[in-house]
């Protein structure tokens, strides 16, 4: 999602964006009462409430939380090398690129389908439990959880030359901050946890800080 300034000149497009400024300025309970809603509509209002910000925590998950920003300056001083350039899959022995249900990049809000988000990893989807296996070996930088917004419970994984991967929505982290891990080493289990949907993997690819398409690193063997 972009971000809007109140005194941007910018002409405003995201339908949402009127919503967003309204909670923000005032309150829920202030816009209920200025909209002079009654008690269904503003129950209605209060659902939308919670899914708007369900979604602007899951836009800015990544400034909220340090997914990117913080991700390069805690790896900056790191010169360990990328041990090689092929990442593995995250289901061995599936092929998950049958099972993507969101791509990388601009994509409608979940469940609402009006205004876009920048979506900045693949979302697969798969039954709950179901086992997730680090891509490539490397060190876990950190295990997190954001509660019932953004990516829920999810931890990331410093690989070295700058790569990290970050996978989210899981129901149970099976790694520690700090451990050593091995490609294919199941690390977590599929989830629901956090902004989600329905059970899938979240996952990343960030180089440097900056989000990349997994589906060009990814093995889908």
């Amino acid at each position: 999602m972009e971000t809007y300034y109140e005194d941007s000149d910018k002409e405003e497009s995201d339908p949402l964006y009127r919503i967003h400024i309204d909670i923000y300025d005032i309150g829920q309970d202030a816009l209920m009462q200025k909209l002079g809603l009654d008690t269904f509509k503003t129950q209605w209002a209060g659902f939308l409430y919670q899914n708007q910000m369900g979604m602007l925590s899951d836009g800015y998950e990544a400034s909220a939380n340090g997914t990117h920003s913080e991700i390069k300056d805690m790896i900056q001083d790191d010169n360990t090398p990328l041990e090689g350039r092929s990442f593995g899959n995250p289901f061995p022995g599936t092929n998950w690129a049958r099972n993507i249900t969101s791509y990388f990049g601009n994509r409608p809000y979940p469940g609402v389908g009006t205004g876009t988000t920048n979506h900045t990893g693949l979302d697969i989807s798969a039954g709950t439990g179901t086992e997730i296996c680090a891509v490539q070996s490397g060190t876990v930088l950190f295990i997190r959880d954001s509660g019932s917004f953004g990516y829920g419970k999810h931890l990331a994984v410093h690989h070295g030359g700058g790569y990290v991967t970050l996978y989210a929505h899981c129901s149970q982290l099976l790694v520690r901050q700090g451990q050593e891990v091995e490609a294919g080493q199941a690390i977590a289990r599929v989830g629901q946890t956090g902004w989600a949907t329905g059970p899938h993997l979240h996952i990343e690819l960030i180089v440097d800080g900056e989000p990349k398409d997994p589906l060009g690193y990814l093995s889908r063997r």
